[in-house]
């Protein structure tokens, strides 16, 4: 049977998780004893919402906000508490030089996934 399930890491420490919107990181979980018969890890998220967790521990920061991911296996489980921050605004300034052809400039970009103005 097993005995016990560790969650870790890149960022992971004592049990917590930070990243910012957009970011992603993959978990890995440690199932004991090494011999356990069935050593299946089964993810999951509090709130999908937040954070969101595949099959293979990879986890996805969608919004700011709080969510536990959980690694569960033969009846065991460990967890995480991630932290989901917004990422902050930059400013940005374009400089471009106009060819002399040109009779007006315009400038798109794009913002929260979306491309914008002119």
């Amino acid at each position: 049977p097993v005995s016990s399930v560790a969650v870790s890491g890149s960022g992971v420490s004592n049990g917590k998780l930070s990243l910012a919107r957009g970011k992603s990181v993959q978990l890995t979980a440690t199932v004991n004893p090494s011999n356990a018969t069935n050593k299946t890890v089964t993810w999951s998220s509090s709130n999908a919402a937040i954070a969101t967790v595949t099959g293979t521990g990879y986890v996805s920061a969608v919004k700011a906000g709080t969510a536990t991911v959980t690694a569960s296996a033969g009846g065991k489980s460990a967890s995480v508490k991630v932290t989901v921050t917004d990422v902050p605004k930059q400013p940005m300034t374009v400089w471009y030089k106009p060819a002399s052809s040109w009779k007006t400039a315009k400038v798109h970009y794009k913002a929260n996934g979306k491309w914008t103005g002119s």
